[in-house]
């Protein structure tokens, strides 16, 4: 549904454009007549000659401004219909369930495609979030794979295929709102600066390792900790990029995988 609003948008918008373009090219073409006019005004001394000139020029003059206040109009009208629609798509991406890499995938994309549309700059994290969901196997992540390679391929000249795409490593599934299983805890989720790791005492005691995977799962964070009981453990990730990543937390006797979120 959100990927035909897109598409639907963009053609309104390409529509609406050709329709000032059009307008331009008239004003354009309007405006080089009163410039001959102009030059022909200049080189004549006949009465009757300078008022069919001048005339002219008001007429021409009065249907340039005209024209460039119908475009006008028609500028504030579209940007008006437009921002609705961006707002309910918008609205609908932000409602979007996320608990696997096609619904969290699609909506980072779908976020970067409407900043496209409005005419905004890519941010550094939005770099990164295409490059990492373009280098991504398309089974992986559908359509949004689709949409980053292309947008890699747009916007950062760079190219992507199936042939050297890098497979997420397994998931354990969860629900959309919360990175929790039993026993443990992994908060919040999207993560900002800090993620919040606990574990209850079902979890038997001894050594833990905690593990933080990037979405081609490269370890880029690792600790090892001890459990006596109740577990509780903050660890900092406010210099790790935006994007999808991995928690992979063990001891001897058990071991879970949950899919988070940081965003800056």
């Amino acid at each position: 549904m959100i990927n035909n609003s897109l598409k639907n948008l963009q053609i309104t918008i390409s529509q609406q454009n050709n329709g000032l373009i059009q307008i331009n090219t008239t004003v354009d073409s309007l405006t080089n007549l009163v410039d001959g006019i102009h030059v022909a005004l200049d080189t004549t001394t006949d009465v009757n000659n300078i008022a069919f000139y001048e005339t002219q020029i008001n007429n021409l003059t009065v249907a340039i401004n005209n024209l460039l206040s119908q475009a006008s109009s028609m500028q504030i009208g579209y940007d008006s219909l437009n921002q609705v629609t961006i707002n309910n798509i918008a609205t609908l991406n932000s409602n979007l369930t996320t608990s696997g890499n096609y619904q969290i995938w699609e909506k980072e994309m779908n976020e970067i495609a409407l900043k496209i549309i409005q005419g905004q700059n890519l941010s550094s994290t939005d770099s990164t979030d295409i490059n990492t969901i373009a280098q991504a196997c398309y089974k992986d992540g559908g359509r949004s794979v689709y949409m980053a390679r292309n947008l890699s391929l747009r916007k950062l000249n760079k190219y992507y295929t199936d042939e050297n795409c890098a497979p997420p490593p397994p998931v354990a599934p969860r629900e959309a709102s919360a990175a929790k299983i039993t026993g443990i805890s992994i908060t919040p989720n999207p993560a900002n600066d800090q993620l919040t790791i606990k574990m209850d005492d079902t979890w038997s005691n001894g050594n833990v390792s905690i593990t933080i995977m990037d979405a081609h799962g490269i370890a880029v964070f690792n600790k090892e900790a001890q459990m006596n009981g109740e577990f509780s453990d903050t660890i900092d990730v406010a210099s790790l990029p935006s994007g999808l990543y991995f928690v992979h937390v063990s001891n001897t006797n058990q071991s879970k995988i949950e899919k988070i979120v940081i965003k800056h």
